[in-house]
């Protein structure tokens, strides 16, 4: 059975202690809490060492999703903006790859993961319309990837956690009548990528390569009302061969994923 590593869930709860904290705050300090719906369309593709694609899989994933922040007194600035935000997702896709022999399948994968993140910057308010907010923090990422049986095709489970640094940029325009444009860029860094994949009651514990996560994000705000449009790009290289018995070798081939999307969200 694949194992939940209670070190991320452990830091989750610190994310959402972190948001709470800002909410409970609010009542003291301004703040800004935003509750949304995502929906995005996810695709995962891996490659062998010659470049050639292993499968792909695609489809719609939704999930749920809090941000809670402490908003700047008034005055040019800067100042400094505490930012937690966690989201859970989920949802089936379809699978279009092959066996360990190179014959096609076709089937169903699913998906469930949370993902908390925690950032901090300096907020400089240049005018009555304008702000720009540099940021750095760091964030987690758990999913699961349950590939199911398909006729001869035996299917499995691979639980991955990331866990990165990232460096980002948020920028805050007044437009009119309190109608916000809103834009977010992110790089993410990778620490440490782990998959365990469940074969059978057999664990493989394997190590993806890290290289830099991208995001981005452009909305409207008005005036409790939050509407995204935004972009995510993730990239693995090749994790370093296991064997075990002295005959399996199994590795986590080059895999990237590309995730388009929207949200719908309430500000509070």
């Amino acid at each position: 059975m694949v194992r939940r590593p209670t070190t991320v869930l452990m830091l989750a709860r610190v994310v959402v202690i972190c948001i709470v904290a800002i909410i409970m705050a609010g009542d003291y300090v301004s703040g800004e809490v935003n509750v949304y719906l995502k929906m995005e369309d996810f695709t995962w593709k891996e490659y062998d060492q010659d470049g050639s694609r292993l499968l792909k899989e695609s489809g719609p994933r939704i999930g749920l999703g809090i941000v809670g922040r402490n908003s700047p007194r008034s005055g040019p600035g800067p100042h400094w903006i505490l930012t937690g935000k966690f989201e859970i997702l989920g949802g089936s896709v379809d699978y279009d790859g092959q066996t360990q022999d190179g014959t096609p399948v076709t089937t169903d994968v699913d998906y469930a993961g949370i993902r908390p993140e925690l950032n901090l910057g300096p907020r400089f308010i240049f005018t009555d319309t304008s702000s720009v907010e540099p940021f750095f923090g760091f964030g987690w990422m758990n999913w699961e990837r349950d590939i199911k049986s398909r006729g001869y095709a035996k299917g499995y489970k691979e639980e991955w956690t990331s866990t990165y640094t990232l460096l980002g940029l948020k920028n805050d325009f007044l437009l009119f009548s309190g109608l916000r444009l809103l834009t977010e860029f992110q790089v993410k860094f990778p620490l440490d990528n782990k998959n365990v994949a469940d074969l059978g009651g057999l664990d493989i514990h394997l190590e993806p390569g890290r290289k830099p996560f991208f995001y981005a994000e452009a909305g409207l705000a008005w005036p409790r009302l939050k509407a995204n449009i935004f972009y995510e790009t993730m990239r693995f290289s090749a994790s370093d061969e296991v064997i075990v018995d002295e005959y399996w070798v199994f590795l986590q081939p080059k895999s990237e994923a590309e995730i388009f999307g929207i949200s719908l969200g309430v500000i509070f």
